[in-house]
């Protein structure tokens, strides 16, 4: 998948739940969290796309001894509770407010200028640096354990870093992914 496709894949997310109605779940205030239905709208492509989303880029989660795929982004979880996404009929979502969770965002970016430059921010955040298979010559990958409720240091100095482009969040991904990336690393981890 493209570093293009994933940008817009992220943005075409963030619309969809900017423009659905989210309600609040009466039924179980015990369990604050909110939903939108795929009737509501009237869009029901586009809500299967962001269940399918969901379903191939969310991480294993357990609720009450179920497990159900959740994906975060932005400070929500969101998740199905339909083993297929096509018959899914509602989204639920869920502010995260934990601070002590973490999950691991898989990224990729473009290199536009210094490598030398990239490998000291990596450094100075103890956070591996991969070759990407998939972007070309210029393209790197990294998994970056994140708090649930913002975004890793090392994500904002690439934000900031001239010799960065099209930094992209692709997917959620797992501790076990995270480890093996350490140990393929371009940059020493520990």
């Amino acid at each position: 998948m493209s570093v293009t496709k994933n940008i817009d894949d992220l943005n075409r997310v963030r619309t969809f739940v900017d423009t659905h109605e989210w309600h609040f779940a009466k039924t179980m205030p015990h369990i604050p969290h909110w939903y939108c239905l795929r009737k509501d709208k009237g869009d029901v492509e586009e809500f299967l796309w962001f269940a399918r989303y969901i379903k191939e880029h969310g991480i294993p989660g357990q609720f009450y001894g179920k497990t159900y795929c959740y994906f975060y982004l932005d400070g929500y979880k969101y998740w199905s509770m339909d083993e297929r996404p096509e018959d899914c009929d509602l989204i639920n979502r869920d502010k995260v407010e934990t601070q002590d969770s973490v999950y691991y965002t898989h990224y990729s970016f473009i290199l536009t200028g210094s490598l030398e430059n990239v490998l000291e921010i990596f450094s100075r955040h103890e956070s591996p640096l991969c070759k990407s298979d998939f972007h070309g010559d210029d393209g790197y990958v990294f998994i970056v354990p994140e708090k649930v409720a913002g975004e890793s240091g090392l994500v904002k100095a690439l934000r900031e870093c001239p010799d960065v482009m099209a930094l992209s969040s692709a997917y959620n991904t797992t501790k076990e992914t995270y480890l093996e990336m350490c140990k393929k690393s371009i940059v020493p981890v520990e």
